[in-house]
Formats: C-alpha cells, structure tokens, sequence
C-alpha cells in the first residue's frame, strides 16, 4: 500500500460542500499492471427520485499523476532531425516538455516528446532549430490523466454507484478506449448528505508504462453533476425559424430518438457539418440529447480552473489565460 499525494479541490460558495479525502493506492499484485485508488467521496444535499424528474445527482471523479520526483536533466544530447539521442530515456514520458540548459544546439520553443523509440532515443515535435551536440536537456514532468477499468471493476460501499466513462461511448471498453473518470451516485431513492467511504478505482497502470512502488503523485479530482434523463423534447417554435417539423416553419421538432434525423426534415435551410454523418443529415451516432446525460451541477469556480491549469506545462497554460505566463513573453 502506497499513499499517494492528494489535491483538495476548493469550490464555489453555492455548491454543496463536495468532499474528496485523500487517496490511497493499494497494489495487491504488483506484477499484474493493475492496481486501486482508494479514495473517500460525499456531499451535501444530494438526491436521487423515481417520480419526475426520474433522475440523481453525481460526481464526475477522475484521477490524474505524475511519474517522478523532480524534473529530469540529461547531458550530452545530440539529434539528427527530429531524434534526439540521450544517455537514457528511463525517466521520461511522452509530452514532456524539453528544455534545453547548456551545449550546442537550439530548440524551438513548445517542444515536446512525442516518442520514446528506444532506451536512448526519443522524437520530438520540432526539428531544433540547429543540430543538438553535447547538450544539456531538461524534460518538465507532466500530469496525465489515469487510465480507469470498466464499470464493474470498480468497488464502492453499499448504497453507491459508480458508472466508467469514456472519451468515446460507443465502442465501449477497450484497451485503445479505456476510462476516463467515473459518476458515483445514490443506487435507491433519498435525499440529504450523502457519503461513499471507501470507493476503490481500478487503474490501469501498466498500460501507461507505470509501476507502483516508484516515486509517484496521485490526484483525485471531482465535479458536481446531474443527470439529464432520457426523453424527448422540442425544439424550435413559431418565430425561431432555424428549426422545424416538415414543412411548417413555426412548428416545433419534437425530437423522439437518436436515430438518424435528415436535415431537411429540421432545419429550413441546407445545414453543412463535417461531424454528422454524409453532410446532410445526422447519423444515427451524433448525440441529439434523447438519450440521458450528465451536466455540471454549477458554474466552474475560480479554484476548480486554477486546479486545472495547476495540471498543465507552462506552454498549454499560456493558451489558457488571459495574459501569458511564460517568463520573458508578453502580450
């Protein structure tokens, strides 16, 4: 058993004081890739109802880590294109960012790893503006984001459920589609504080090129949410003339499935979208809010964006911000 390091995410005044204690990794078989991020979970006011509106509060809860202790510095690299060749790639992790600290060559700024091809060769994004000899380089840690099991890997006291999602829902889990975070929620109908002790999320570690016992942060992170059943719904209306039924031009669509839905059938004019099936119509797979989803419970806080930046290289921060943050640079 390995304690992790643990962020408290600070929330908005109005929300309903989510609690997410600090984790800890139990790692039963150390050889077999796998291992849980124990983590205790509960908030105020919380719901769940079988009369209308049929539907529960959750919380979306992921977790992220970061391999390492400091940020590792290699001397004597050289490169041929975009290759980089180093004493030793051991510590290193695809997105770090490479910094360069003495030696000849130049890189270009917002270089990244994008390969580790070999225990002393790496790629990179950007060929270096001149040729790499006898530098020195630093690679910046990164937080990634943890690969999770399926729903019924996961554990969780009695009274709770905990559902997997993914980047893409359809295929379902796999190991080129694994979880992304979870919802836990109510399992029966009640109302008031509710508390999950306990909660155990299967992550893939091995997968990821990770091995518990060595130098390692763990983050749990959580969101208020609510779920969005499923049901129909109108859309459009007299004086909203983008949407319609047929040929009327002020009656509402009234949308029924998430089968596939012709444009001509909605919209008044000829639509062109690159996502929804052939261009003229919306396939069967392109979500038309039919089916139930989960929404954020409450705006996002000053505190929850700061968490998130906090997770970021300084280059993926300077996207985020008003004003940039790399040193040297303004705007």
């Amino acid at each position: 058993m390995l304690k992790a390091g643990f962020l408290a995410l600070p929330f908005m005044a109005c929300s309903n004081n989510l609690q997410v204690g600090s984790a800890t990794i139990i790692d039963a078989d150390p050889t077999d890739g796998i291992a849980f991020v124990q983590v205790d979970i509960g908030w105020e006011n919380s719901w769940r109802v079988s009369t209308a509106p049929n539907n529960w509060d959750a919380a979306w809860v992921f977790v992220k880590f970061r391999a390492g202790v400091t940020d590792p510095v290699l001397p004597g690299a050289s490169s041929a294109g975009n290759t980089i060749t180093l004493p030793n790639t051991a510590q290193l992790r695809v997105g770090m960012p490479v910094i360069m600290l003495a030696g000849t060559g130049t890189l270009q700024p917002a270089t990244v790893i994008t390969g580790i091809t070999s225990s002393t060769t790496i790629t990179v994004n950007l060929v270096p503006t001149l040729a790499l000899s006898g530098a020195t380089l630093r690679f910046d840690r990164i937080w990634e984001h943890a690969h999770l099991g399926n729903s019924a890997s996961h554990s969780a006291p009695i009274g709770t459920t905990v559902t997997v999602g993914f980047a893409d829902a359809l295929p379902g889990h796999s190991a080129t589609n694994p979880g992304v975070g979870v919802f836990i929620h109510r399992s029966a109908d009640g109302t008031g504080t509710f508390s999950a002790p306990g909660c155990q999320l299967q992550w893939l570690h091995g997968a990821q090129g990770i091995t518990i016992g060595t130098a390692l942060e763990v983050c749990v992170h959580a969101v208020e949410m609510v779920l969005v059943p499923t049901g129909s719904y109108y859309v459009g209306g007299a004086g909203i003339w983008a949407f319609r039924s047929g040929s009327s031009g002020t009656t509402p669509r009234l949308i029924t499935s998430e089968n596939h839905l012709p444009y001509d059938d909605t919209f008044t004019v000829t639509l062109s979208y690159g996502g929804a099936g052939n261009g003229n119509d919306f396939g069967g797979w392109f979500p038309k809010g039919y089916e139930g989803f989960y929404c954020m419970k409450y705006e996002l806080s000053q505190g929850d964006y700061v968490a998130f930046l906090n997770k970021l290289t300084r280059v993926q921060q300077a996207l985020m911000v008003a004003t940039n943050v790399l040193p040297g640079v303004t705007r």
